[in-house]
């Protein structure tokens, strides 16, 4: 018997099978001001309080 780490204990009704290492993780969100004009600069300023440090390349 193998013992499950925090990880899959804490996750075991969202996983399948098995793992030994975790390649990559999928996260899905939804994110309401980037999906229009202008919204990332609007989080931006909210996080922020500015548009200060935010580098537009």
């Amino acid at each position: 018997m193998q013992i499950q780490d925090d990880f899959t204990s804490y996750n075991q009704e969202l996983l399948s099978g098995r793992y030994d290492c975790i390649d990559w993780a999928v996260l899905n969100g939804y994110f309401p001001l980037g999906q229009q004009g202008g919204g990332f600069p609007t989080w931006w300023r909210q996080l922020h309080g500015s548009d200060e440090k935010i580098e537009l390349k």
